[in-house]
This record gives structure tokens, sequence and C-alpha cells, in this order.
């Protein structure tokens, strides 16, 4: 009887359509987690700048803080929660001037500062790092 569990486990516990997504889903990770240490090494500001939190919400699940050295300023935006939200991320304490543009440094999407704020939409469990 033994026996007969363990094959069974072992023919049950991963679907085959699954088992053909994994080496894609390797891939992926490992391909966006060197395009993150790329951008690291990049801004030295991601690796050794001053650290400011600019908003915490534990209730919709954002975290937003910005890494800062001289005039190099990157703002990493993270949200937590299982659906897409937009998060208003107060910069003034950037200085950042209305109307300025700046990037996502993952995809080179733009976002225009207005009111003293930047507006993101983050997909789930996502985040974007924007300078």
């Amino acid at each position: 009887m033994h026996n007969s569990i363990n094959n069974f486990l072992a023919r049950a516990t991963i679907p085959i359509r699954l088992t053909r997504l994994l080496p894609f889903a390797k891939r992926r990770l490992y391909q966006q987690l060197k395009a993150l240490i790329a951008l690291r090494k990049r801004y030295p500001s991601l690796r050794r700048g001053n650290f400011q939190r600019l908003l915490a919400d534990d209730t919709n699940g954002h975290y937003v803080f910005a890494r800062t050295l001289g005039e190099e300023k990157i703002v990493v935006a993270m949200n937590a929660a299982s659906h897409q939200q937009n998060v208003e991320i107060p910069i003034t304490p950037l200085q950042w001037e209305n109307g300025r543009v700046v990037h996502n440094l993952m995809d080179n999407s733009r976002y225009t500062v207005s009111g003293g704020k930047l507006t993101l939409s983050l997909p789930p469990w996502s985040g974007a790092w924007i300078g």
C-alpha cells in the first residue's frame, strides 16, 4: 500500500501543463532579476543613496520610498495587493516641479508630476522604479 501512495503522489503533484510552464517562468524571473540588478548598478542612489519613505498604506498595500544621492532621485513604488491600483505619491520632498516628466526605469513609460504628486497605475503584486 505504501508504494501505491508514493506512486500516486509522484504522478499527481504537478500537472503536465504546469511542468511545461516552469522553465518559462524561471527564465522570465531570471530576466527580471537581471534587469533590476543592472539598474541598481547603473544608478548609484539605489546602492548608497539616502532613503526617504514617501507613502506607506497598509490598508491598500502600497509602499513607496525614494533613494537620493546628489541630484539623482529614484522613486520605488510597490503594490502588494491582489488587484491593480492607482497610487498617488506625494513627491514634494523630492522638489520635483509640476510638469516634470519622469520615466519608469523598467519599461520606459512616462509620467508627469502634477499638483505635487505622481500618479501611477500599478498591476497586482508589482512595482515601479521611477526616475
